[in-house]
């Protein structure tokens, strides 16, 4: 299962759920503190803006971002929930989201 929620919530999110994985993407992936009953190697940080393309001084997400995600999270195992997050837990963790389930599932239409 996986939960999409904002960076303030991200503790409280793992803990009521028993998240084993985290995934966090957003710029300044250095504020996050990962939750102790996660371990290091079950939390991957992607640093990007949430702009939808290239500007100065900010970094538009980009196929090698979506790669290192989606490797990430075809390594879960699933025996226990995710928790995807971005700052407002709006925007990039929910495209992050929806990558993962289209991902995990390639055989169902994403369109529907």
């Amino acid at each position: 299962m996986l939960h999409v929620c904002s960076l303030a919530a991200l503790s409280d999110t793992v803990r009521a759920t028993g998240a084993s994985h985290v995934l966090t993407v957003m710029a300044n992936v250095d504020q996050v503190q990962r939750p102790p009953s996660v371990l290091p190697a079950n939390h991957l940080k992607v640093s990007m803006d949430d702009i939808v393309e290239q500007m100065d001084g900010f970094v538009a997400p980009n196929e090698t971002h979506i790669e290192r995600v989606l490797s990430f999270v075809r390594g879960w195992d699933r025996r226990a929930p995710m928790v995807v997050h971005c700052y407002a837990g709006i925007s990039r963790s929910t495209a992050s989201a929806f990558a993962t389930v289209c991902a995990l599932n390639p055989h169902r239409d994403e369109m529907s």
